[in-house]
């Protein structure tokens, strides 16, 4: 009698996640739940498998889908450390200077085996307008076309490169500055094109924030601008960043 039961329970519990997956569970593998007109409305944090080949999740507000389909753990933003990066960025031959968004020269970066440097900088580069909207959790830039050539020696208006460089203090070896990992984050382009990079391996590179000043990876940037990046060493074994 008591085998009975379970075997009934065990029934109940399969038609009620047939009928979830069927008329309940509307998902996507991108690790969000959408409404009936697929506009992402939640981000799920956790899951877990209720039967064979039948998964579980719950958002952070309490939202729970079930599918049938195993999801990869979404990104979240989280705390990091990263490294300042002593070596130069040289550009077409010429070592180029890093500005911070207060004018002043800073240090590259490393996270996760990238270099990055702050968006002021990309700026410069690029020619663009580039405006860091927390609230949107986005970075926004207008750009007709892309630059033939990166203008190396351009300057934030007011700055003084000899000054700069006379009151600029390296970061100490083998010291670490307190970071946020931003998958969060998304790059767009004149309003409509979401723009994503990728690491040599051609794995997703996101953005980060340092001194809550916006970060972007060099290699990403250059790429996209048809750029070609590459690992050097000069004569004394010294690593540098070559963008051609």
């Amino acid at each position: 009698m008591k085998m009975m039961k379970n075997k009934m329970k065990y029934t109940a519990l399969l038609v009620c996640i047939s009928w979830m997956l069927s008329v309940g569970a509307m998902a996507t593998t991108e690790n969000t739940l959408t409404d009936e007109k697929g506009e992402p409305t939640h981000e799920y944090i956790e899951g877990v498998e209720i039967a064979p080949g039948v998964f579980e999740y719950r958002s952070e507000d309490g939202v729970t889908v079930v599918t049938s389909e195993s999801w990869e753990p979404a990104l979240k933003p989280a705390p990091i450390s990263v490294a300042p990066w002593r070596g130069d960025i040289i550009m077409n031959g010429i070592p180029v200077p890093i500005w911070g968004a207060d004018g002043t020269l800073v240090d590259p970066v490393v996270y996760d085996e990238s270099i990055y440097v702050p968006l002021a900088t990309v700026e410069l580069w690029l020619g663009a307008e580039m405006k860091w909207i927390p609230e949107f959790k986005a970075v926004q830039f207008s750009l007709d076309q892309m630059p033939v050539d990166y203008p190396q020696w351009t300057m934030p208006e007011g700055a003084d490169l000899m000054e700069a460089t006379a009151q600029f203090v390296p970061a100490e070896a083998g010291s670490l500055l307190e970071g946020m990992f931003r998958p969060d984050v998304f790059l767009a382009l004149n309003g409509e094109e979401v723009v994503e990079f990728t690491n040599a391996q051609g794995e997703t590179v996101h953005i980060i924030l340092v001194n809550d000043s916006v970060y972007l990876p060099v290699r990403g940037v250059s790429e996209f601008c048809g750029k070609t990046v590459s690992w050097e060493q000069n004569g004394v074994g010294e690593y540098f960043v070559s963008v051609d």
